[in-house]
């Protein structure tokens, strides 16, 4: 595992709160197809859960992060960094 300095951390950390508040769908369902090895599962888990939390994207995606193993949110935390410069 690579080691990271603090700054470097706190930067990943806004960088994904930022994406969360901020991404487009097709980023997401781009991430998820990428960086996962059940793209499209994981897209229809995502967009039930953003109906069961009244139509909020952000919200369901905390929920599908949060549900996924440990080496799936590496995989998605890794994308995120790479691939959105919010």
């Amino acid at each position: 595992m690579k080691t990271i300095t603090q700054e470097q951390a706190n930067k990943q950390t806004i960088n994904f709160f930022r994406f969360i508040n901020n991404f487009n769908f097709g980023d997401v369902e781009r991430m998820l197809n990428e960086c996962t090895t059940c793209g499209e599962h994981l897209i229809s888990k995502w967009n039930s859960y953003c109906i069961s939390e009244g139509n909020n994207g952000s919200k369901g995606l905390l929920r599908l992060f949060g549900q996924l193993d440990s080496e799936n949110q590496t995989s998605v935390l890794n994308w995120i960094n790479n691939n959105y410069k919010g």
